[in-house]
């Protein structure tokens, strides 16, 4: 068998059973338009779009980001509450699942404003934007009213071809962000060494409040376990981008190792938009699809071996 065959072996069998429209992928979508809604809702506009240097106004208008939601309205001269308003009502749109295919398109445009626009961005708005950029092909062949529903009808062929092109494309982005997330910590010194936790807890923004840091440090135990935080982090976060390519169980255990590590980073940080981001591509990525059929088992028994009910 030529290695194209065989490759195209592989393909065929998780393509003929691919279906993305499942309970898992809904509540992923969901979890990335509230990670943007949260976002929107919990910070003014003063504060998203702060002034730089290179955005004195405080929304960065330049190369692709001139054509985003704020920079547009800014150009019509439209009230702020105008942009702000058409993303709440999308993400709204976007969280309680209606109308993929009608919201998929704006879902992306929104992300994409987001992450070009905002003067201090967390890294999540960058993340939504990839994704639900390679979420339109699935979106879009998608016709249901509410993505929480089950579906009624098949996919067609060519629907099915394009969804599973774009979701393999959400795997392997998925990958590279965690292994490039892996590679750039062992480039620093600190996380080389295994102090990076120690230096992490006394950050002015992202560290602990005083008294628990004072704690921790009177622990005799706390340099190896801030070592072992370290170091395990970054593990993580190679090994998922390994498995994420394995078996389904090998993907299951991508999902545990993802889990834990993005509700530790949440528990300990606080960096609510970036880590929903992260779970929710988690469920996209590992749960989101259903699981191909497998074929009946044949019996071990031989077809000689087998008598009539009435033999005694």
């Amino acid at each position: 068998m030529s290695l194209i065959a065989r490759v195209w072996r592989s393909v065929e069998g998780p393509l003929i059973d691919f279906d993305p429209r499942t309970t898992p992928m809904a509540l992923g979508r969901s979890g990335l338009g509230l990670a943007s809604l949260i976002l929107l809702l919990a910070n003014p506009d003063h504060v998203l779009f702060a002034p730089t240097p290179r955005a004195p106004s405080g929304i960065s208008c330049s190369g692709p980001g001139s054509v985003a939601l704020w920079c547009l309205s800014e150009a019509a001269a439209v009230s702020p509450v105008v942009p702000r308003s058409i993303a709440v009502v999308v993400l709204v749109l976007v969280v309680v699942g209606y109308r993929p295919r009608w919201t998929a398109v704006p879902h992306w445009y929104v992300a994409f404003s987001l992450a070009t626009g905002l003067s201090m961005p967390n890294g999540g708005e960058n993340v939504v934007q990839v994704v639900s950029m390679l979420l339109v092909p699935i979106c879009l062949s998608d016709d249901r009213a509410w993505h929480w529903v089950s579906p009624s009808t098949p996919l067609p062929g060519r629907a099915r071809g394009a969804a599973y092109a774009a979701f393999l494309g959400l795997r392997a982005q998925t990958s590279i962000i965690y292994l490039s997330t892996a590679i750039s910590k062992l480039t620093n010194a600190d996380w080389r060494s295994g102090t990076a936790m120690t230096v992490i807890v006394h950050d002015p923004m992202l560290g602990f409040p005083q008294a628990v840091t004072s704690r921790l440090e009177s622990l005799s135990w706390w340099p190896m376990l801030a070592a072992v935080i370290t170091w395990g982090t970054v593990l993580a976060e190679g090994a998922i981008a390994l498995l994420l390519w394995g078996t389904r169980r090998s993907r299951l255990v991508a999902f545990g190792a993802g889990t834990g590590l993005h509700l530790g980073i949440l528990a300990l940080m606080g960096i609510a938009g970036f880590e929903l981001a992260m779970l929710s591509l988690l469920i996209l990525v590992i749960l989101g699809h259903r699981a191909p059929s497998r074929p009946p088992k044949k019996s071990r028994s031989h077809p000689e071996a087998k008598v009539s009910g009435n033999a005694v």
